[in-house]
């Protein structure tokens, strides 16, 4: 055998006895209930946010998905996927059809200054977007 081959793996060829094979189904079956009931409030929240928030459902599903990456493969697909926004020409297509103005936050910038002390400050953005044809500048600030 070679160095970097793999042992031949035994394989258990039993049966489960109908008992065992009842209690697999009985357990799988009250976890079925539990992910029904789940679902349904998971649906009710995604709805509740759409409603009453404004939340885009394309762009939460989106979010979430990368939201359960690890750091490493979230920063290696938010790379790629700016990329492929770029020589796609995703941004170009939804610049044309700007229908909100980018948003900022009224919440003010927290910066850590030294390692446990937080200062709070204030900050002022400005943005410049094209709307309808119309270049618009918008500034904000907080205190």
């Amino acid at each position: 055998m070679a160095k970097n081959a793999k042992k031949p793996v035994q394989l258990k060829l039993a049966l489960p006895s109908e008992n065992d094979f009842k209690k697999v189904l009985r357990a799988l079956g009250s976890h079925e209930k539990d992910k029904d009931a789940a679902v349904g409030s998971l649906r009710e929240a995604i709805k509740n946010g759409i409603e009453k928030y404004h939340v885009n459902k394309r762009a939460l599903a989106m979010f979430r998905s990368l939201a359960r990456l690890n750091n490493k493969e979230l920063q290696l697909a938010l790379d790629h996927l700016d990329h492929y926004r770029k020589i796609g020409g995703l941004d170009e297509r939804a610049t044309e059809q700007r229908l909100l103005p980018l948003a900022v936050t009224d919440a003010p910038v927290k910066t850590k200054k030294k390692k446990g002390e937080v200062v709070t400050g204030s900050f002022q953005k400005k943005m410049q977007t094209t709307v309808n044809g119309a270049d618009e500048t918008l500034q904000h600030a907080a205190e």
